[in-house]
């Protein structure tokens, strides 16, 4: 058995990368700030895989040994830091990455204030909660 952790925010820069290139899988779906607020979730630490360490450091050792490998790696790191740079730098994806650094990070709704936002989505509209949040004909107060 494995525990896979997979980062779907990892920094308002990578993001703009992500949201230029779009999701792999779903080509529908937009790659916006609700998006983001849906994703980052920073809420939890978890240092269960530091035990690990050690063996890791040594596997990514023998990695980047292995010939030309780390030069892929540091080309790939050079590639997305410049893509960063070039996306931020224009207008549009500039102010959609000072949105997501203004966002800051999402936290998990209390239980009472989930269940009054669950009781605002329509009933026998036939389908699942498919995005969360949905969107509130009124927001309950806080």
């Amino acid at each position: 058995m494995a525990e896979i952790n997979h980062y779907a925010v990892k920094s308002p820069k990578a993001f703009v990368v992500k949201r230029a290139r779009g999701l792999p899988n779903r080509t529908d779906r937009a790659v916006d700030l609700g998006h983001w607020v849906e994703r980052n979730f920073n809420t939890v630490e978890d240092r269960s895989i530091a035990a690990m360490a050690p063996a890791t450091a040594a596997v990514r050792a023998r990695l980047t040994a292995l010939p030309g490998l780390a030069a892929l790696q540091e080309a790939t790191l050079d590639w997305h830091r410049a893509e960063a740079a070039r996306q931020i730098a224009t207008p549009e994806r500039h102010a959609f990455c000072s949105q997501l650094v203004l966002a800051g990070g999402s936290r998990a709704l209390p239980p009472d204030r989930a269940a009054a936002m669950y009781a605002l989505y329509p009933r026998g509209a036939g389908e699942a909660l498919s995005r969360w949040p949905p969107v509130p004909r009124s927001c309950p107060s806080r």
